[in-house]
């Protein structure tokens, strides 16, 4: 799940990066990435020029096996896309 800052002006490079977190435990694991506007738009803008970007968040030395694994699902989500439009 991506979550998307709707202050179009945050950027990576300006503000100081965050989590969810405040109970004191470092092991949270919901599989969610949060972008800063900027960077959201430019996520954005890269889907609407190409509809079928799969994009990859984590290692890069995991990022092969990772698609193979995930094979069934990224085309499962192709699917329902092109059922969609």
């Amino acid at each position: 799940m991506l979550c998307l800052d709707n202050n179009s002006e945050s950027s990576a490079n300006t503000l100081p990066l965050f989590a969810m977190s405040g109970d004191g435990q470092t092991d949270v694991v919901i599989p969610m990435v949060f972008l800063f506007g900027v960077e959201a738009k430019q996520l954005m803008d890269a889907l609407r020029v190409y509809p079928s970007l799969v994009v990859y968040v984590g290692e890069t030395a995991k990022q092969s096996s990772a698609l193979i694994d995930h094979l069934d699902f990224l085309l499962f989500l192709s699917q329902l896309q092109h059922c969609q439009s």
